[in-house]
């Protein structure tokens, strides 16, 4: 028995949405080393150290 206006399927903004958070997570795990530092400094109470890295981060973007 099928009830009027049950959705087949998902929607175009929630496939959207899911590859969307999908690429995000993936980007994390490639690019997300900078924050095991963070973290350490935050759990201890401390300031992070600044990146000694090539690599861009946030703060240097938005500079």
């Amino acid at each position: 028995m099928t009830v009027a206006n049950e959705p087949t399927g998902y929607s175009a903004t929630q496939i959207v949405l899911h590859w969307a958070i999908a690429a995000l997570i993936v980007l994390q795990l490639l690019l997300g080393e900078d924050i095991k530092p963070a973290y350490r400094a935050f759990s201890r109470g401390t300031e992070p150290a600044l990146p000694t890295s090539s690599t861009p981060t946030f703060m240097s973007m938005s500079a």
